[in-house]
């Protein structure tokens, strides 16, 4: 089974053959995953592809988890909820992912190309993008953020070491540490994530997890003899 795949070998594919790649999730057939295992193996012809396909099929794949997997691979991340067809009773992959409901594009090319507009603003150039693997562009986006929080948050410690000095002379001290900001201000509050406590808006996970805390820090006062201290 292949473990990675190029952002421009799914563009090439869907240009050359004008058919979205997420179609082919649509319907578990051997012609579909033909198609599909031809944008890993470009340059083999398609009796080369079904050698491949039957030796997963010896190895004790079935025609479900290879669609899976897959899907996996093509959206470079793990989707964990997969639905169940009542119909033919099978697992099917869940193509909507947990980043973005990409159905709403024509192409899965098309949100790539959306993703590869954010990360060109952020400095990636567009050559940089397309020869990234799925999985690796997440990581990159990743590092990028985390790169431009850490330079502004640096940028913030030194203006205010320079206001510090001439501020203080005129209107007395600051505060002994800088404004920051934290990467996770860089998302979205009203975002749906799953959580340990069930699905949830970010913004009231984390008040969710600040309630616990107190909780807790209450919890061992009281354990320690906070009562009969107070």
């Amino acid at each position: 089974m292949v473990n990675k795949c190029y952002l421009k070998d799914i563009k090439d594919f869907e240009e050359r053959t004008n058919i979205n790649v997420l179609s082919l999730f649509e319907n578990f057939s051997m012609s579909n995953l033909i198609l599909i295992f031809s944008i890993f193996y470009k340059d083999m012809q398609e009796k080369e592809i079904c050698e491949i396909i039957d030796s997963l099929f010896s190895e004790g794949y079935t025609i479900e988890k290879i669609f899976i997997e897959i899907r996996d691979i093509l959206l470079g991340y793990k989707v964990e909820d997969n639905e169940i067809d009542e119909e033919d009773n099978i697992e099917k992959p869940d193509i909507t992912g947990s980043f973005e409901d990409i159905r709403q594009y024509k192409f899965l090319s098309d949100f790539y190309m959306h993703l590869c507009m954010q990360l060109m603003s952020l400095g990636m150039s567009y050559s940089e993008f397309w020869s990234l693997t799925t999985r690796d562009m997440y990581k990159a986006f990743d590092a990028i953020q985390q790169k431009m929080v850490f330079d502004y948050n640096r940028q913030m410690q030194l203006a205010h070491s320079q206001a510090a000095m001439i501020g203080g002379a005129v209107w007395g001290k600051l505060d002994k540490k800088a404004p920051q900001i934290d990467i996770e201000e860089l998302h979205n509050p009203d975002e749906i994530i799953d959580t340990p406590l069930g699905e949830m808006t970010r913004e009231d996970y984390k008040n969710a997890v600040a309630l616990q805390k107190v909780f807790a820090a209450n919890d061992a006062k009281y354990s320690n003899g906070g009562l009969n201290n107070g």
